[in-house]
């Protein structure tokens, strides 16, 4: 009985305690601009009722929610601020014991451009054309579309005034690759001694491409050509897998299957490595494919295409207004019977390698008046080759080629690019 009566005693002083502790709630949210759209990769700190000092950093992901879990009721005070937006904070949000809380925040656009135009006389009619519109595929887009490879480059062409070559570069409103720039995340990433579009990135990274016929202001740089610029995904404060392009693509001729054309795979993963403030991404994917070229009869008819391409991207979050980026890019490929036609059979055709990385980092301070400081650095180290298929000399007819490729060359680049850019708030009168 005094054994009962004992462990009645502490289940009831536990039982006390257990209804003494306070109940937690969650606060979800959501970070729109001024016309409603989710902004991905903002900043939300929040402060007061028992947090430290520093408060709880989260950042949105890419529908721009975010939620903040085992909140103590009472009031608290939140802000939020994004790269090209004035921050807002939000005072006096409260946590309810029932339901937590909910909020939706507004972030205003950080440019503003005041215009005023005077007209005293008629003057003298000008001729002048009208930039081009900037075309935009999101990263929905680009894992939705049917592309023969699953390449943010394949689905270019699909951009009015953007042209695959038979040799399989992109040209845009006439320009070719090595008069034009591709951008990711505001530094290029092209072949540093060709500047051809080379170098890769899985689209499960990307988060936007924007693509400019005329980039003709200053902050483009020294070209005349089209520009490519390329916005790579910022990574969640929860863990998500994907692992796509699992099925192998069969090859049929004639009604048979011959064997398999694609078997190219794609996994992304990313999460929280120490809680909210630093987080990181794993965009990886595999290139095994077999494109068939017309002109030439089966089974020497395909150009074989094997690699893989690997992109990771870490966040550090500082503070509401100062965070970093880190990303390794890795590359390598290999295509044999490059260049076949019509009139270049297997045996007369090249073989093409690469191989390479990179390594990049930037840091972002959004200061309160709206401005932001960046400041990255990237370096990047390009290898390639190209040999033909044997000794035989080259030999060329109306018929087509024979024989052997003639060329061969090994060559490897190295490139630093440095930048430091401060964006003003405003733009007065």
């Amino acid at each position: 009985m005094v054994r009962a009566s004992l462990i009645g005693l502490i289940l009831s002083v536990f039982t006390a305690a257990a209804w003494a502790l306070p109940q937690t709630q969650d606060l979800q949210g959501e970070v729109v601009n001024a016309k409603g759209l989710p902004i991905a990769a903002a900043i939300c700190t929040l402060r007061g009722n028992r947090l430290p000092v520093e408060g709880i950093v989260v950042t949105t992901g890419e529908r721009g929610r975010f939620i903040i879990p085992g909140l103590v009721p009472g009031e608290y005070d939140l802000t939020c601020a994004a790269v090209d937006h004035l921050p807002v904070e939000q005072k006096g949000l409260e946590v309810t014991p029932a339901t937590g809380a909910s909020v939706r925040v507004v972030l205003p656009d950080a440019v503003v451009v005041r215009e005023k135009v005077e007209v005293h006389e008629t003057a003298p009619t000008i001729p002048h054309e009208s930039g081009a519109p900037t075309a935009r595929l999101s990263s929905l887009e680009l894992t939705s579309l049917p592309l023969v490879q699953q390449e943010f480059k394949a689905a270019l062409p699909l951009v009015p005034g953007v042209v695959r070559t038979p040799d399989g570069k992109i040209s845009i409103k006439g320009s070719v690759e090595n008069q034009g720039m591709l951008l990711v995340d505001s530094t290029e990433m092209v072949d540093p001694i060709t500047g051809s579009y080379s170098i890769d990135v899985p689209i499960d990274a990307v988060q936007s491409v924007e693509v400019y016929k005329t980039p003709y202001n200053a902050e483009f740089g020294h070209f005349s050509g089209g520009l490519t610029s390329l916005l790579t995904k910022a990574p969640s404060s929860k863990w998500n897998f994907e692992l796509n392009d699992l099925v192998p693509t069969a090859r049929i001729e004639s009604g048979h299957i011959v064997g398999v054309a694609d078997n190219s795979h794609r996994l992304f993963f990313t999460g929280p490595l120490v809680g909210n403030r630093l987080t990181m991404s794993e965009s990886f994917a595999y290139i095994w494919n077999k494109q068939p070229v017309r002109g030439l009869a089966w089974p020497n008819n395909e150009t074989k295409r094997e690699g893989f391409n690997s992109f990771t991207n870490f966040q550090a979050v500082f503070s509401s207004q100062h965070f970093a980026t880190f990303n390794v890019h890795v590359f390598p490929v290999r295509q044999q019977f490059a260049d076949i036609n019509s009139l270049v059979p297997q045996t007369a055709s090249s073989d093409y390698g690469q191989q390479g990385f990179s390594l990049g980092g930037a840091d972002h301070y959004l200061f309160a008046s709206g401005g932001l400081l960046t400041s990255l650095v990237e370096y990047t180290r390009f290898s390639s080759y190209e040999h033909g298929q044997g000794p035989a000399d080259m030999q060329v007819t109306p018929d087509g080629w024979g024989g052997n490729f003639f060329n061969s060359y090994t060559r490897t680049s190295n490139q630093v690019e440095a930048q430091e850019t401060f964006q003003f708030p405003y733009l007065f009168d």
